[in-house]
């Protein structure tokens, strides 16, 4: 059987968006519901609203009842590894 997810992207949007994006997703059944912890867009303009993985995660995760929850990329340039993992 196929699992899919969905990756919205966190810049250029409100929270609005994003947390209705979250509440579909998982009400439609999708597997997973990723996030990409870019703190600029790597896409358009690099000025914008832009919103933080882990922050994002963490809201997700009140708001979700099935999807799993994961990121895409974690920038390791400004996130210690040994304390991502911690």
């Amino acid at each position: 059987m196929m699992k899919l997810g969905v990756l919205p992207a966190p810049q250029h949007t409100t929270w609005a968006a994003l947390k209705a994006v979250a509440q579909t997703v998982d009400s439609l059944g999708f597997e997973h519901l990723w996030v990409s912890d870019h703190l600029a867009a790597p896409y358009g303009s690099t000025t914008g609203p832009t919103f933080e993985a882990f922050s994002v995660l963490a809201a997700w995760s009140l708001l979700t009842k099935q999807s799993r929850l994961g990121t895409m990329v974690v920038a390791n340039g400004f996130r210690p590894p040994m304390l991502t993992a911690k």
